[in-house]
């Protein structure tokens, strides 16, 4: 079986198509990473904050807080290179 590309396999699956399925590996599934719990406190205003970017994205303040710490680690990370 031929592959595909990234884009092509995004849009196939994103439009739901059924033959998505066939490009997928289900003999070596990639694993979900381990998540750790933690606790953050937050001003009222910096939680109205990430709810109203949330809210705009249409994704939960989890994934907001997410984003934004994964941009700032990678800006870091390319910082030091």
């Amino acid at each position: 079986m031929e592959g595909i590309d990234a884009q092509e396999f995004d849009r196939l699956f994103d439009e739901g198509s059924p033959e998505a399925v066939k490009y997928m590996d289900f003999a070596n599934p990639i694993g979900r990473p381990e998540n750790q719990f933690i606790s953050v406190e937050l001003s009222a205003a910096m939680v109205a904050l990430i709810d109203e970017v949330a809210d705009a994205d249409g994704v939960d303040r989890q994934t907001v807080i997410e984003r934004w710490l994964l941009d700032k680690a990678v800006a870091l990370d390319m910082e030091q290179t």
